[in-house]
């Protein structure tokens, strides 16, 4: 395992590190229901955004953060998660070889 700490990243508003954010907030239409055979609840829900008539409005949200912590298997993308690679964005990191380095890079650059 390796550890990525992203060590620099740009001043936002900036396309180098702004992704599509994918917004999963609902409204609930009709309260849940239970199901005693299968222990679930049903209920009906519809997007936030096509309620009020924003559907067709594209936010974008930071892919990384300062200080953030990746664990890989190749120093290049995360194997938990999304799978982010940084090198694909316009950020800086630095590869570690053990958690506590990384962690020790991580707060280093958080807390000052």
């Amino acid at each position: 395992m390796q550890y990525i700490v992203i060590t620099k990243v740009p001043k936002v508003p900036s396309s180098g590190n702004l992704a599509l954010a994918h917004l999963d907030t609902y409204i609930e239409t009709e309260s849940p229901h239970y199901h005693a055979p299968d222990g679930t609840f049903e209920g009906k829900y519809t997007s936030l955004l096509e309620k009020i008539g924003l559907g067709f409005l594209f936010l974008r949200q930071e892919v990384f953060q300062l200080g953030e912590v990746l664990i890989t298997q190749d120093g290049e993308r995360e194997c938990v998660g999304a799978g982010r690679k940084p090198s694909k964005w316009n950020v800086e990191y630095e590869v570690f070889d053990s958690i506590e380095m990384a962690v020790a890079k991580a707060r280093e650059l958080v807390l000052t």
